[in-house]
């Protein structure tokens, strides 16, 4: 592990963290505690280094002295909410791989490299009860957390926010503008839950497939937001001249089987002439009807239907239904890395370093063995620690919860479990704040039969459909970034 011997690193990061308040001194602010989304100082860290989780620092550092509930002159303290499954699996003695035991491994292996800026990391685990209140107080009045890590949603965020003014990083859980307004900046996520169905109608007026073609849209009125979708929708249609011929927005599945006629629906789309259907869902009534009626259309589905539901068409509507759907061709969206059952990705940079570390430091008596295959688990506890310690290391020797909430919010993104390629969001790394634009990376995909996966057996009748991603996509995926839709 490479070894840091010099004081320059303490005042380059005090640099650092005075070039972000400068800059951020001459904007507007939308919350009490965070400026806006700026791009964020170059990051000079222990815990930035691509090849390693940490490189180690022996830096002495003077005069240390408490700077709040959390921080003594000695110790930073963290505080991981854990689902009771899985210390369930840590007491029956499967600890190897278990997100305890990995969490374990990362919190001793940052202070094996130094601690954050001569403080050791004083990290507690509390398995998550019935009452999300009492789990609040456990980890702010009696272990004094000055950070709440959290890798799934938790019931009592405000608590940690809003009533004890303390920072709570959330893995795994996309987070509302309306949450994120309330708490202060002291909210942090690595996803938003706005935006989602928009990035995907802009990732695909945006990349000319529907150019020069009649183009019919088909939107459930129980979609999400399934009406402004719709408005917005043809506008950016209109807007490349792209003409909609059909326009249908009503009943819940409106050509899934509980209109009270969806062969009329399925009528007029045909005599449309529409090429190509916007539609949210994948209905085999609406699959059969077209496969009936010979009407071949590209079909785009807006809600992002997962493998296992495009399997489910082969599986109720027989082997002819899945090979209409891919011959036809029908298509959704995923995230970078979600395409693994015919394609079978690198794991990244990101995740190999993290296993590697995990194994190397907390488990050398399997280093010398069969390690298992890079794990995406592992890898997202080792971002969470991570992202804790780069935002501790930046908001300086001083620490205190109004500069580790600027320190986060100007976090460069550095590093991706979605493997190497995906291309980059946004330049910060997580959000804290109320978002103003989409800001997100998307695949697309083509529903794929028969998809030959190698692990399948030789049987035909083994065969499924599967999602595979389309020319253009398959290199990291598309960014997509444009002005959110106003509600």
């Amino acid at each position: 592990m490479a070894v840091i011997r010099s004081p320059v690193v303490v005042a380059l990061v005090a640099f650092v963290a005075l070039t972000a308040s400068t800059t951020s001194s001459t904007t507007s602010t939308t919350s009490a505690t965070s400026p806006p989304v700026v791009a964020p100082p170059r990051e000079v860290s222990p815990f930035s280094s691509r090849n390693d989780f940490c490189t180690t620092v022996d830096t002495k550092f003077k005069g240390l002295k408490s700077t709040g509930p959390g921080v003594t002159k000695d110790a930073i303290t963290v505080v991981m909410l854990a689902p009771s499954v899985a210390t369930d699996n840590a007491a029956a003695g499967e600890t190897t791989g278990d997100p305890v035991d990995e969490a374990r491994v990362f919190s001793e292996l940052v202070n094996e490299c130094g601690g954050i800026n001569g403080r050791r990391l004083d990290f507690h685990i509390i398995v998550e009860g019935s009452d999300p209140q009492a789990d609040c107080i456990q980890a702010t009045e009696d272990l004094h957390a000055f950070i709440v890590i959290t890798w799934n949603s938790f019931g009592a965020e405000s608590c940690v926010t809003n009533d004890h003014h303390t920072i709570l990083v959330t893995m795994g859980s996309p987070q509302s503008n309306a949450t994120l307004a309330q708490t202060h900046g002291r909210l942090i996520t690595t996803d938003s839950s706005e935006g989602v169905v928009q990035a995907r109608v802009l990732d695909l007026v945006g990349s000319g497939r529907l150019d020069d073609t009649k183009v019919g849209i088909l939107l459930p009125s129980d979609f999400p937001n399934g009406e402004r979708v719709d408005e917005h929708l043809k506008q950016l249609l209109q807007g490349r001249h792209v003409n909609v011929v059909f326009d249908d927005y009503g009943p819940s599945d409106a050509a899934g089987g509980s209109a009270a006629d969806p062969s009329a629906v399925v009528g007029r789309l045909e005599r449309s002439g529409a090429k190509a259907l916007i539609t949210a869902g994948i209905s085999s009534t609406l699959l059969e009807l077209l496969q009936g009626d010979n009407h071949p259309l590209a079909i785009y589905d807006l809600a992002a239907s997962s493998e296992g539901e495009f399997d489910d068409l082969r599986q109720s509507g027989g082997t002819t239904l899945a090979r209409f759907v891919n011959d036809v061709g029908v298509y959704t969206w995923t995230a970078v890395g979600e395409q693994n059952f015919r394609v079978d990705p690198s794991p990244g940079e990101f995740t190999t370093t993290c296993n590697r570390a995990y194994v190397t430091f907390g488990h050398p008596d399997l280093a010398s063995k069969n390690v298992p295959a890079p794990s995406s688990t592992v890898a997202g506890i080792c971002l969470a620690f991570r992202i804790v310690a780069r935002a501790l290391v930046s908001a300086g020797v001083n620490a205190t919860q109004r500069t580790a909430v600027r320190a986060l919010h100007t976090l460069p993104y550095v590093e991706d479990t979605a493997g190497d390629g995906a291309r980059k969001p946004r330049p910060n790394q997580v959000i804290n704040e109320p978002v103003t634009q989409v800001q997100r990376v998307v695949v697309l995909d083509k529903a794929e039969y028969p998809c030959r996966h190698p692990t399948l057996p030789k049987d035909p009748a083994s065969y499924r459909v599967c999602l595979v991603p389309v020319q253009g996509w398959d290199d990291g995926g598309h960014a997509v970034n444009g002005p959110l839709w106003p509600d």
